[in-house]
């Protein structure tokens, strides 16, 4: 929230802090969820009173800002368990959003694909790049239990990983490179360009031509851990 002059060390001039670089707009706290219990009382103190001191200063200050606030944690639970304050809980829910996870709208993965690689080139000063057919198809069929950093990790690996070979789209292979390429599973589709109900057929298929391989137990276990 800032310092006064001498409020801390190496603090020489009145510094402004988060809450007022956002004066007269919005201030986004990303993982909320994660906060002690002791920023959550200062962060509760703000919303209610609008006023807050900067380190070092007994003066009052005002909060012109409006405050939006995510997290990945169920915060009812969070209140239940004692790790989130109920009445700071209360203060944020005013209007609450819940942003559905990626497996729940694959639909919107293309677009979200294409943005978040052209990101990732113009970071890294790379050309244009597209996404091949094959790719789109597989990152939609992806579950991405890390959402849209997940997916973001996987296009900015995709896009470095093209820069050291040179061609021109983005393939499955540079979206899934720990993948092992298994066999087909109706001779035209590899695994992740696979719709998700074949990929059990898929793994049956793969692990009956590799019985004759496998002990009993690495069978049940390989069964067990798709199932």
């Amino acid at each position: 929230m800032g310092a006064a002059k001498g409020g801390a060390t190496g603090v020489t001039r009145w510094m402004d802090g988060k809450v007022a670089a956002a004066e007269g707009g919005t201030r986004f706290l990303d993982e909320v969820g994660e906060l002690p219990l002791g920023s959550q009382a200062k962060l509760l103190e703000l919303i209610h009173d609008r006023q807050y001191f900067r380190l070092g200063s007994n003066r009052k200050l005002e909060a012109d800002i409006r405050i939006v606030a995510a997290t990945n944690k169920d915060l009812a639970q969070a209140v239940k368990d004692g790790s989130f304050r109920e009445d700071l809980y209360f203060r944020l829910a005013v209007l609450p959003i819940r942003l559905p996870a990626l497996s729940e709208r694959p639909e919107d993965i293309p677009l979200l694909a294409e943005h978040l690689l052209e990101r990732s080139l113009l970071r890294h000063r790379l050309p244009r790049l597209d996404l091949s057919r094959a790719a789109v198809v597989a990152l939609a069929a992806a579950e991405w239990p890390g959402n849209v950093r997940e997916l973001a990790n996987a296009l900015e690996r995709a896009a470095v990983l093209i820069a050291a070979e040179g061609p021109a789209a983005v393939d499955p292979r540079h979206l899934f490179p720990r993948a092992p390429p298994p066999p087909h599973a109706d001779d035209t589709l590899p695994f992740q360009e696979a719709p998700r109900p074949s990929h059990a057929q898929l793994i049956q298929r793969t692990l009956d031509q590799t019985r004759r391989h496998l002990p009993t137990s690495a069978l049940r276990t390989a069964r067990a851990r798709y199932y």
